[in-house]
């Protein structure tokens, strides 16, 4: 089973009073997948779900605050990315996964409708340079 770290919080684990590592011991959730637009508005501090998701953490999907490429809109990447190497996240089996879907962030039309993929790279590509350069900013630091 996958879940996304912004969703264990409304499956009401932290409302009945468990601690929120909880999860982490809790029979048939393998993996982790973080979604980060999600968390944005679902988790106080992205960086500290991360954490707390440990080892289970397997992917991290990424989604500016716009649901445009990473840099366009205000999420704060360098915090994660902080996170994601306390965490040693920067090894085998652990992946980022970019899937911006362009202004409006409506994921139903990039589904069921004819997006456009060369706009789609772009945005995706974008997310990857800024990643990785934001990346090199933190670890200069």
């Amino acid at each position: 089973m996958v879940w996304r770290v912004s969703r264990i919080q409304q499956r009401g684990w932290k409302k009945q009073g468990c601690p929120s590592s909880s999860y982490t011991g809790t029979t048939g959730v393998a993996h982790i997948n973080g979604d980060v637009y999600h968390m944005q508005s679902e988790e106080s501090h992205i960086g500290e779900a991360l954490l707390e998701a440990g080892e289970m953490l397997v992917n991290l999907h990424f989604a500016d605050s716009n649901r445009c490429a990473l840099g366009q809109g205000s999420l704060d990447l360098d915090t994660i990315i902080r996170a994601l190497y306390v965490l040693g996240y920067n090894s085998e089996g652990k992946y980022v996964t970019f899937e911006p879907l362009g202004p409006g962030g409506d994921p139903y039309p990039a589904t069921y409708g004819k997006p456009d993929p060369a706009k789609l790279d772009e945005l995706v590509m974008d997310s990857v340079r800024y990643f990785r350069d934001r990346e090199e900013a933190v670890l200069a630091t």
